[in-house]
């Protein structure tokens, strides 16, 4: 079975998606949080194995992975940009693959086409994200309303006639 990988440009995207945008002017953490929460439910809900990349320009640290049940967050080692590591990525990663990478970023669409993946601007993302969502909440909504009001299914034919009864004197 192919595997599908799902690489986001992480700071790209939550500059590009309004919402994202304006919770980084008060609190970039939060936003990089929000950002990995919707990439995870949505990888999840689509069967990806998802890779979200942040910069780490200007940080001292070596390169920081943190590894999540269907994905992992990247931070770049200093001085190493987010598109430089996602290009090399795409690059090395086997060819058996079906590669998509999330970014606006008109230079890393271009060299990741180039290397065989596909690519998807943050507003397709964003709206894919949205649909996959609200998809998935319609079906649970579904779900839900069919096995409402199925008490009847687990009592006894005496205990049912009895409720039954009961209210008909009412």
């Amino acid at each position: 079975m192919l595997k599908t990988y799902l690489i986001v440009d992480g700071y790209n995207i939550i500059y590009q998606w309004e919402d994202l945008n304006e919770i980084a002017k008060e609190n970039l953490e939060i936003a990089r949080e929000k950002l990995i929460s919707s990439i995870q439910s949505y990888a999840t809900l689509k069967g990806y194995y998802f890779i979200v990349v942040f910069d780490a320009y200007n940080v001292n640290d070596k390169i920081k992975q943190v590894k999540l049940e269907n994905g992992s967050v990247i931070f770049t080692e200093k001085y190493q940009t987010a598109d430089s590591y996602i290009e090399k990525l795409v690059y090395d990663m086997p060819k058996v693959y079906e590669i998509y990478v999330a970014t606006s970023d008109s230079t890393v669409q271009r060299m990741i086409l180039g290397s065989g993946a596909h690519r998807i601007s943050a507003l397709e993302l964003q709206q894919d994200v949205a649909f996959i969502a609200n998809t998935s909440m319609k079906k649970v909504k579904g779900e839900y309303k069919k096995e409402k009001n199925n008490l009847e299914k687990n009592l006894d034919v005496s205990t049912v006639e009895k409720l039954n009864q009961l209210r008909r004197l009412s």
